[in-house]
């Protein structure tokens, strides 16, 4: 299971943005996709609760819990997790990237949607299917290997 820590000390910087957006891409990519929501604030998980689809799972979780409920998402198949740090929050922070090695250190007009599901021939939805690409690209050449088609589109994106 491939986790992406999004974490920073500064709130109202685009950190769960970039996380709703990036777990929209990998489901539309599919994978088994949740998100986990650390922020007090739970914007991610009011987000998902305005969502017509189910899909990504978004799990709003107090950082003393996110070993149990990245276990749970392990045993319950889910193949890439993005965690969703809050602002002005050391432990979630320090937390995020002691467990996972890696972190992006980094509010959407229309509720419930993702750029991609808004407008998705647009240049946002175009930038975020790039940065997952560029992502799952980055993990798979640090951490393991993909499927046969998953490898075949992605390496048809770089070219």
């Amino acid at each position: 299971m491939y986790t992406i820590a999004i974490v920073g000390q500064k709130g109202g910087t685009g950190k769960t943005t970039l996380a709703e957006n990036l777990a929209v891409a990998a489901t539309t990519g599919r994978h088994s996709v949740a998100l986990i929501d650390l922020d007090p604030q739970t914007t991610a998980t009011n987000w998902s609760d305005r969502r017509k689809s189910e899909t990504p799972t978004v799990v709003s979780c107090q950082v003393a819990r996110l070993g149990f409920v990245l276990a749970a998402a392990q045993k319950n198949g889910v193949e890439m997790v993005f965690l969703d740090g809050p602002g002005k929050n050391a432990e979630a922070t320090i937390a995020a990237v002691v467990l996972f090695h890696r972190a992006a250190v980094y509010d959407s007009p229309l509720p419930g949607l993702a750029v991609q599901e808004y407008e998705p021939d647009g240049k946002a939805a175009y930038e975020f299917a790039q940065l997952y690409k560029y992502t799952t690209t980055l993990l798979h050449n640090n951490t393991g290997t993909h499927d046969e088609q998953t490898k075949a589109e992605l390496s048809g994106s770089r070219s």
